[in-house]
């Protein structure tokens, strides 16, 4: 299995920007089976996602895009709002579109993200493939806890 890794510099709070550089990059690159992007890699990494968060799954539609053209799976993250709530969406899409997604657990507490990111929803897994690193703060395998938006407080599992 060939697995490309994509570090690259990303045009802040702009995913049609990142979507067309990154597209350039993928066609550069030898054929992979996996092609792993950055964490919030259409907007840029921000613990306060207003304003940037994606409603309309814009950068999914293109990394379904990506995968059917490129015949390889594409993973990586997302800001996203649903229902006025903010999730650092990890996406798994498949070159046959067959999406997979995981809401980062392990929120980055130094810099407050658990103050304005929901958390991993109960019992949802990452396609029965366990807990995916879609960060370095890769701390607990467990999968547990609820939603738990703009909540104060130290780190508890649930």
């Amino acid at each position: 299995m060939k697995i490309s890794l994509l570090q690259n510099d990303i045009v802040w709070g702009n995913p049609a920007a990142n979507q067309e550089k990154i597209s350039e990059i993928l066609w550069g690159l030898d054929k992979s089976d996996v092609y792993v992007l950055p964490e919030m890699f259409s907007t840029g990494f921000s613990v306060n996602p207003e304003g940037i968060a994606e409603k309309d799954e814009s950068s999914l539609t293109w990394m379904k895009n990506m995968a059917a053209e490129l015949k390889g799976a594409i993973c990586g993250s997302v800001a996203t709002e649903v229902d006025g709530r903010y999730y650092n969406r990890m996406y798994f899409v498949k070159p046959n579109g067959e999406v997979i997604s995981y809401d980062k657990r392990h929120l980055f507490t130094y810099a407050d993200e658990h103050l304005r990111l929901c958390r991993l929803m109960a019992n949802q897994s990452f396609g029965g493939l366990g807990h995916p690193a879609s960060c370095a703060c890769h701390r607990e395998p467990v999968l547990r806890g609820r939603c738990e938006p703009h909540r104060r407080g130290p780190e508890r599992t649930l």
